[in-house]
């Protein structure tokens, strides 16, 4: 029975309709269970947590209705795009308030995309319905994937569109006739990086051409490159992507949108030559486990030779991977867009070594597939012995850490002993893959139980009030931090900050005689009222980022 088909059946009760339809139940429970503790854990995520930059400029184009120059404190900031600050403003504007989801939307909605298209892609490179359904679970139940799912930056969003633009350019490639269905496929393709461009800037062009073309030469089609569907969509993509910068230009003016971009620091986070190298294997668990065995796969039995489309996401990953070390600047989100490659390769090694997928198979790399499905299990047997030990302050969700604990501790042992007994090698990776979908549901509830706990935002609206009302205000000392933004969110206006006393004092003065509030940090407070030129009236509290903030209505004066 070694290596067998997911879709095969067992002997005796185990093949039974109630135990097939008991065991499709769990699953359903889990992936219901995932996503509701996901959509719950982004939605009571306060806005003083994570990334709110983004959400600041979505807030500032909503109140303005200027969605053509993005703003941050009151700066034109253009590092990035419009395209992903947009797709955030559009449910502001609906609701007409800055929801604690509205960050978290569209990166919610590009994952399930993202999976959609890696479903598709399996289904057109390996055909089989499993393999695709075992890629999309090795992709969701991956770290930086499940990480960025719930994150506020514009990663997921690009992934999606370089997904989608690899998905049809692959089809348009390999299994469409030169004609009317390739020409729709390469324009859809080319609309896709667009979207990617103008989410993330040139970058998307960049790397789909540094994929594309390589690919195209290996699979001896490089003409298609220059070819008539092609020269159509550089013809879409430009289009596309010219409509913002020239409306840009239009409303600001050619020199400030010039000193504009000037002004724009592009390159940050600069880290050392093996950087990614170094963080792969954590971006990519807990499947980075099989990293490993399948690198030894690509390298013995040389699956690319007979498969266009292993050749694909090896170009795919092999193009981000150097393009990006070549890069100074680096972050592990900037890995982003090649876990789903990875996803389907290591999908593709599983399948690749089970007797009857393919014609011939190595025993030796089944051994190897198999010593590391037993070593991830072992870890997680492990780590769920260790993590109540580990994690045992943390007591207001010890209840959840011994209930993850008792999952992962289960869970593993039962995948090790059908295993054992029956070598049923994808069924046992479905159910560490729903294992870990099941982790993620008891994290996202932690996390959301602990995001309600600190979450003060009735308290700071409350405290706000007569700056929302419309009340002169000024902050002071936030200007360096976001504490400046969340207050202009919370009170959907522009509160100027100011930086020194003087500049406070002189508007105190100009002001006199009308209700004045200051907010700043407690200890930049007790600086700004030791002054003996000010007083304070009455005074509220609140806390943004962990930091005690104060509302102060102030008035010239002891």
């Amino acid at each position: 029975m070694a290596g067998q088909d997911i879709c095969s059946r067992d002997n005796g009760a185990a093949t039974g309709k109630g135990h097939i339809y008991l065991k499709r139940m769990g699953v359903s429970f889990v992936l219901v269970a995932a996503l509701a503790a996901l959509i719950w854990n982004v939605s009571v995520e306060p806005l003083d947590h994570g990334y709110p930059r983004y959400t600041a400029i979505a807030d500032a184009m909503v109140r303005t209705g200027d969605w053509i120059v993005p703003r941050l404190d009151d700066k034109v900031y253009i590092h990035k795009p419009p395209l992903f600050i947009w797709l955030i403003a559009i449910p502001i504007a609906l609701t007409g308030r800055v929801s604690e989801w509205a960050g978290h939307l569209p990166n919610v909605l590009a994952s399930l995309g993202t999976l959609f298209g890696v479903y598709l892609f399996s289904r057109r490179i390996f055909g089989s319905k499993e393999n695709a359904l075992l890629s999309i679970l090795i992709l969701v139940t991956s770290y930086d994937f499940s990480q960025h799912t719930r994150d506020e930056r514009l990663d997921m969003v690009f992934t999606v569109f370089m997904v989608g633009a690899f998905l049809y350019f692959y089809q348009a490639v390999t299994s469409v006739p030169p004609g009317r269905g390739r020409t729709m496929r390469i324009m859809t393709c080319y609309t896709f990086v667009a979207l990617a461009t103008l989410t993330k800037g040139p970058v998307g062009l960049l790397f789909f051409l540094a994929v594309t073309i390589p690919f195209a030469f290996w699979t001896g089609k490089g003409r298609i490159i220059l070819a008539k569907e092609c020269l159509i969509g550089y013809g879409i993509f430009l289009a596309i992507c010219s409509i913002w910068p020239l409306l840009f230009i239009a409303k600001v003016g050619f020199q400030e949108a010039l000193s504009a971009f000037q002004s724009t620091e592009m390159m940050t986070r600069r880290e050392g030559p093996f950087y990614y190298l170094i963080r792969l294997p954590v971006i990519f668990s807990p499947w980075s486990f099989f990293l490993p065995a399948v690198v030894i796969w690509l390298v013995r039995e040389k699956p690319y030779r007979e498969s266009a489309g292993i050749r694909f996401l090896l170009c795919w990953f092999a193009a981000f991977f150097l393009l990006l070390n070549l890069s100074p600047t680096k972050s592990t989100r900037y890995l982003l867009p090649t876990i789903p490659a990875l996803a389907l390769l290591t999908a593709g090694f599983v399948y690749s070594t089970i007797p009857g997928t393919i014609s011939s198979v190595s025993k030796w790399m089944a051994r190897l597939r198999d010593g590391t499905l037993w070593l991830l299990l072992g870890s997680l047997l492990a780590a769920s012995l260790a993590s109540p030990i580990l994690l045992s302050r943390a007591k207001e969700d010890l209840v959840f850490i011994i209930a993850g604990s008792l999952v992962a501790g289960i869970g593993s042992l039962t995948a090790l002993w059908r295993f054992f007994r029956y070598r049923e090698t994808v069924k046992t990776f479905f159910v560490v893959g729903v294992l870990i979908l099941l982790l993620y549901a008891i994290f996202d509830v932690v996390k959301a139980r602990r995001f309600i706990r600190s979450d003060t935002r009735v308290q700071a609206e409350q405290a706000l009030a007569p700056i929302t009302a419309g009340a002169p205000a000024r902050t002071y000392g936030l200007k360096k931090s976001q504490r400046q933004l969340l207050v202009t969110m919370l009170t959907q206006r522009s509160v100027p900050p100011v930086s020194t006393l003087p500049e406070l004092k002189e508007w105190v003065n100009r002001e006199a005689g009308r209700d004045m509030f200051v907010v700043a940090d407690s200890q930049d407070m007790k600086e700004l009222l030791a002054d003996p030129e000010l007083s304070a009236e009455t005074s509220a509290t609140f806390y943004l980022e962990k930091h005690e903030v104060k509302v102060v209505q102030i008035v010239a004066g002891k």
